[in-house]
């Protein structure tokens, strides 16, 4: 049985799309995600804001999942989709059964990453499974805040996460604060 990580291949050896078609819907889908970061940047948005803005995009802005672009370019319809997506979901749980979990997790996570362009939801997910492979109860990304040096909690896990989101440490503050501003582990 072969790995078959992205929901385009699904489909493609599914025979519900061409590989032609789906090359053209990840051109559309690649062309979107330009777009977005484009404008973005243009608006002056650092790291650590682009992950709000995807994390308040994910409560309801436009996304550009693949299987939206395909069914948008007519290459497939939605009882295509939710079967490519069932055999995913499928594949993901056989993957969870091997023996050792930690290269369970590795792999669901390159599903995760593969399965949305959102940031922030990716970045989340990418978290939570950093968490079961570490038997951790809670984490945090950190992104630097380049004008104010600041660290900010971008994706925070666990119990008080909602506490945390958006929470800036001022520079030097705290291990991470040091790690940060000294660059050394």
């Amino acid at each position: 049985m072969s790995l078959k990580k992205r929901l385009g291949e699904i489909l493609v050896g599914m025979g519900f799309v061409t590989q032609d078609q789906l090359k053209e819907a990840l051109e559309t889908q690649r062309r979107f995600l330009d777009e977005k970061q484009k404008q973005l940047f243009k608006e002056g948005l650092d790291r650590a804001d682009l992950v709000a803005d995807s994390r308040l995009a994910a409560a309801g802005g436009e996304q550009a999942y693949l299987g939206r672009v395909l069914l948008d370019l007519g290459f497939a319809d939605q009882a295509q989709i939710e079967q490519a997506l069932q055999a995913q979901d499928t594949a993901v749980t056989v993957y969870g059964s091997l023996s050792s979990m930690k290269l369970a997790r590795t792999i669901e996570t390159g599903f995760i990453v593969n399965s949305s362009l959102n940031l922030a939801e990716v970045l989340e997910s990418i978290m939570h499974q950093a968490n079961q492979v570490t038997e951790s109860v809670a984490s945090t990304l950190m992104l630097l805040d380049r004008d104010s040096g600041e660290l900010v909690f971008s994706v925070p896990t666990g119990p008080k996460a909602t506490e945390l989101t958006d929470i800036r440490l001022p520079p030097g503050q705290g291990i991470a604060g040091w790690v940060a501003e000294h660059l050394q582990p």
